[in-house]
């Protein structure tokens, strides 16, 4: 049988959750950060099964496009399709609110988010050269999104 996901706007109660998520991950994000996101201008979402938050999207609106600022799925459930869910959700949600395009930076050494990215329709649009903290540079990418 398989187990069933479903996607869901998150809300501030869903905060140590997600901080727990984030800490078994490698991102560069604080708790703090992710707390201060529940402002303005940010949309989260949340991938849950049996009402437990396996991973989630924050996305910063812009005019014309939607900023993908991280989209972290928990360890133990990494490899499973959820980010690839996670996207398309995401993808779908800009075409409803005709967002022309998402755009998103992502470390050069994470090939594996990389590689979700150009099986989902972005493309490399740029290098922030020495981004990160620890000097890695960011690659930038884009995606359009078709009117539907």
């Amino acid at each position: 049988m398989k187990t069933a996901y479903y996607i869901r706007i998150a809300i501030q109660d869903d905060l140590p959750e997600m901080i727990a998520i984030l800490q078994t991950s490698s991102q560069d994000w604080s708790a703090s950060l992710l707390e201060d996101s529940f402002l303005e201008n940010y949309i989260h979402w949340v991938i849950c099964c049996e009402d437990e938050i396996k991973g989630f999207a924050i996305i910063r609106k812009n005019f014309d496009a939607w900023e993908i600022m991280q989209i972290v799925i928990d360890f133990q459930y990494q490899r499973q399709g959820l980010a690839t869910q996670l996207l398309h959700f995401v993808m779908h949600e800009a075409k409803k609110k005709s967002m022309e395009r998402i755009q998103l930076e992502v470390r050069q050494s994470n090939t594996r988010a990389i590689a979700l990215y150009l099986r989902c329709g972005f493309h490399e649009v740029g290098l922030r050269k020495r981004y990160y903290p620890d000097g890695e540079d960011a690659l930038l990418m884009d995606c359009l999104l078709a009117s539907e």
